[in-house]
């Protein structure tokens, strides 16, 4: 799992760098693979369920854990 997301993460940028007209494809592309291959789960995309948001207003932000 982490050798995935590694080699995930470096061709990535080798893709951001070669084709930078089409970045922000290959970044919601990059995003999509790391959901389905399951290294970040569909859970924590959306909401901060498992990370601690440190944001002013966590209720602006669709935070579910709030941090005072």
């Amino acid at each position: 799992m982490k050798t995935t997301a590694i080699i995930l993460f470096v061709l990535t940028y080798i893709l951001l760098l070669s084709f930078p007209k089409i970045r922000s494809y290959i970044a919601l592309a990059s995003a999509a693979c790391f959901v389905i291959f399951k290294i970040l789960p569909i859970s924590d995309v959306f909401f901060c369920s498992r990370l601690e948001c440190y944001h002013d207003d966590c209720r602006y932000h669709g935070c579910r854990r709030f941090v005072y």
